[in-house]
């Protein structure tokens, strides 16, 4: 697609742009399912338990809606299918160059966190400019939510070396960066 703006010609003639075909294999499913209540069941309802059915539906609703959109993201599989989403490196995605958008797997600390923040920064859109794109949220298992706080309320980064006993760490560039979310899924 071309649709950067252009400099009128001396006539102020508007040039014309294009815009080209992407396509998505994204699919929409639906779901649904039936209890089956008899005459009995009605009439035996001293608690009122049929009364609460719609909102153990509603519960299961989102639940599904949850569990399959946790599904498709920790699968990391983009919409074709068979093309890995998380990758290390530079690749060519349904004829589209894709920036490398994950770190090689270590310990979530100050520099993986970083390193990410950068991949996420240097990502372009499909016509190949800039995305635009910038943390807002560090996504985490539960396990790693005090890491995660750590990592974004810590003004300097700690210390680990006994050769620097004493010593106030360096600034940490991750500060007030990103809002940490610790997720179950």
């Amino acid at each position: 697609a071309s649709v950067l703006l252009q400099k009128l010609t001396k006539g102020g003639e508007i040039q014309h742009g294009t815009v080209g075909e992407q396509s998505y294999t994204l699919t929409a499913d639906t779901k649904a399912i039936m209890l089956g209540l008899t005459r009995k069941d009605l009439i035996n309802d001293d608690q009122s338990v049929l009364s609460t059915l719609p909102t153990h539906f509603g519960i299961g609703a989102g639940r599904t809606v949850a569990n399959d959109i946790w599904d498709c993201w920790l699968a990391g599989v983009l919409s074709d299918g068979s093309t890995a989403f998380f990758s290390t490196s530079d690749t060519t995605t349904v004829g589209n160059a894709m920036k490398a958008n994950a770190t090689a797997s270590a310990a979530l600390g100050f520099a993986l966190a970083e390193a990410a923040n950068t991949r996420l920064a240097a990502q372009t859109d499909p016509t190949g400019q800039p995305a635009g794109l910038s943390g807002r949220i560090l996504l985490v298992p539960t396990a790693l939510a005090g890491v995660a706080m750590q990592i974004n309320k810590s003004e300097r980064m700690p210390v680990y070396a006994t050769t620097r006993a004493g010593a106030i760490g360096d600034y940490n560039t991750m500060y007030g960066k990103n809002t940490p979310v610790a997720s179950a899924y």
